[in-house]
């Protein structure tokens, strides 16, 4: 699963050049981004946990709705020369889109326990339970 096995002549990227490219609001480290992602013959992967960065910092610093923040790892999935686990995200987002109470690292864990297909997800979370019982357990 994932991209971990394929890092030969692969660069990673962090967070911050990622909320550059979604938001947009320092025109300077924009810039560079995009200069950076433009990169002929360049490929770059994007680690789930920069992932879960990205999420957080634009839910909870910039306010971003759910749908917003789904759009936005769209827009960086529209580059094709960054690489992430687009499958997993895509599901853990839909799931977060989907389930306003739940955090995208529970979203994130379900989607993941899904796609193995080794269910259930235990958890004490009452409410993760609750939302997702075809997943997880409450323990």
């Amino acid at each position: 699963m994932g991209i971990i096995g394929v890092k030969n002549g692969i660069e990673h990227i962090d967070a911050n050049i990622v909320i550059r490219l979604i938001v947009g609001d320092d025109f300077k480290n924009y810039q560079k981004a995009k200069k950076l992602i433009s990169r002929k013959n360049k490929t770059f992967v994007f680690e789930d946990a920069v992932m879960m960065e990205v999420v957080f910092v634009l839910s909870k610093i910039y306010k971003y709705s759910r749908e917003a923040v789904s759009a936005g790892i769209d827009f960086i999935a529209s580059f094709e020369n960054i690489y992430f686990n687009k499958g997993l995200i895509e599901d853990a987002l839909n799931l977060f889109v989907d389930h306003p109470k739940l955090s995208f690292v529970d979203c994130y864990l379900a989607a993941i326990t899904t796609i193995s297909n080794e269910k259930p997800l235990w958890t004490f979370d009452k409410a993760l339970a609750k939302k997702l019982p075809s997943i997880t357990r409450e323990l």
